[in-house]
């Protein structure tokens, strides 16, 4: 009951917000639809992760107006809208799975736009609101996977659990959140929040434990990885395997300009290797694309740097 009358307010407070004509329109799309397209939205998904917005949003409208695969499209619409900072629009398409998908699908897609809505607007009560929301909606599916709900939805609530808990400070939840058997079964999304969790709790040893001390041909983990593991390093002032490894990683992609996910190049000059111009330069190039919590986190601690002094032009 408790779960239910969750849902109830917080699909109802969408509406109000939103009125009835998304709903509305929604409906007449799937009363027109035709065959859907599983390969647009596998398009649309390579799309996103290029950080082509637009050009993913026309691919799953697309998808949305043939009225089949609905709920996967709104589900990554809602996804994308967030990146780019566009609240209200992606509580619209979270709402108009009213009647696609399960209460408790549009009720969990609805509390990821008022949690992200909250940080952004530094509202840590509404942020707590929405937590504990979440984890009421959740925690029946903690004990066992309800043949209710696909795996990829028991994986998606995890994850905006953790991310939620880690906003929040608590960090100890959002890793037990994540709290695989194995590491390595994690998406890279999920270790990087595990590796920023420990980090954030100033245990750089437990990254180490899931990860060589030193880098191994063949075997090298994606540049947000390295950077962190260089960051950790840092932390613990040993070693410096990794932090040589980022400072070639970071320098080749400076060289060619490299434009995609420079959120890599700013936390390099936030965290391993401290440099407010290019801490800036870079955070400031990655917001203007993706607007997700970390990369507002990374702005901050960007301008946060204090500035080099400029040199001396006096002999």
């Amino acid at each position: 009951m408790a779960v239910h009358n969750t849902l109830t307010c917080v699909i109802a407070g969408a509406l109000l917000l939103l009125g009835s004509s998304a709903i509305a329109g929604e409906r007449h799309h799937q009363d027109q639809g035709t065959e859907g397209n599983p390969a647009l939205l596998q398009q649309a998904d390579a799309l996103q992760y290029n950080h082509e917005f637009d050009a993913a949003l026309q691919l799953l409208s697309r998808v949305i107006a043939q009225g089949q695969y609905v709920e996967q499209a709104r589900l990554m619409q809602a996804r994308i809208l967030l990146a780019q900072g566009r609240i209200d629009a992606a509580r619209e398409s979270c709402a108009a799975l009213m009647g696609k998908a399960s209460l408790t699908i549009t009720g969990t897609c609805l509390l990821e736009v008022r949690g992200r809505a909250a940080f952004s607007e530094n509202d840590q009560q509404t942020l707590e609101q929405a937590y504990t929301q979440l984890q009421q909606l959740a925690v029946p599916l903690r004990a066992e996977r309800s043949d209710q709900i696909s795996p990829e939805i028991f994986v998606w609530q995890r994850q905006l659990l953790a991310e939620q808990a880690f906003l929040l400070g608590r960090f100890v939840e959002s890793i037990q959140w994540l709290n695989y058997a194995d590491y390595n079964e994690h998406p890279t999304v999920n270790q990087i929040r595990l590796l920023d969790s420990w980090l954030a709790m100033k245990q750089p040893e437990r990254l180490f434990a899931v990860h060589d001390h030193c880098p191994q041909v063949g075997k090298l983990p994606p540049d947000s990885i390295i950077v962190r593991l260089a960051a950790a390093e840092r932390q613990r002032s040993t070693e410096q395997c990794w932090q040589k490894l980022a400072a070639e990683r970071i320098a080749i992609r400076v060289a060619r300009a490299d434009p995609l996910h420079t959120s890599d190049l700013a936390y390099y000059f936030v965290h391993v290797a401290p440099n407010a111009a290019q801490a800036q330069q870079y955070a400031s190039q990655n917001y203007a694309v993706a607007r997700e919590p970390a990369d507002q986190r990374l702005l901050l601690a960007a301008q946060a740097l204090p500035t080099q002094p400029e040199a001396s032009n006096e002999n």
